[in-house]
């Protein structure tokens, strides 16, 4: 599905530049193209999740933190509960990234940074206080560029460490 959600993040942003309507209308295409981008993201670590959950690849308790399952001692013994318990995406992206890509620097990285700053962008979006989106054009424009082009290559870097292959060039070509 992650794959789904990268192509619609790109058609939404084109979209955007290309409408000759008002401002709204590209706002809107803007708007859905960021969630789509960052829904891609949550969708390729599920994916990640799920195919590890097939093997014997991870310990217990990373697959129960890539899959939001509550994970503790109970009598002594380690155990995974039935309870759900959130584990943002950012820090599942982390632990991936700590097992299989072990050099990778998260302070120096720029698409690790602008990964980051692009989920503030879509918690805005998520979490918004205003009225009305007064957001410039130009300024969408830049954050879902760098955004999607960030999530992207986080997706590439993590599918080299973990599948010893890139994304698919029709992904990675994808950037805006």
């Amino acid at each position: 599905m992650f794959e789904e959600y990268l192509s619609d993040a790109n058609y939404f942003a084109t979209t955007a530049r290309e409408t000759n309507r008002e401002a709204n209308v590209a706002r809107r295409y803007y708007r859905a193209s960021i969630m789509c981008g960052w829904s891609a993201m949550e969708a390729f670590a599920n994916y990640v999740a799920l195919t590890f959950q097939e093997g014997q690849v991870l310990e217990p308790y990373e697959l129960a933190f890539l899959n939001d399952r509550r994970f503790g001692l109970r009598r002594g013994q380690f155990t995974i509960l039935e309870k759900t318990e959130h584990h943002p995406l950012a820090e599942k992206i982390r632990l991936l990234m700590s097992r299989f890509v072990p050099d990778f620097d998260f302070d120096r990285n720029a698409s690790w940074c602008q990964m980051l700053q692009f989920k503030e962008v879509r918690d805005q979006l998520v979490h918004s206080r205003q009225e009305e989106d007064e957001t410039e054009l130009e300024e969408y424009d830049k954050e879902i560029s760098r955004g999607l082009s960030a999530i992207i290559d986080v997706m590439n870097v993590l599918c080299e460490g973990i599948f010893k292959r890139p994304l698919r060039k029709k992904l990675t070509d994808l950037k805006v």
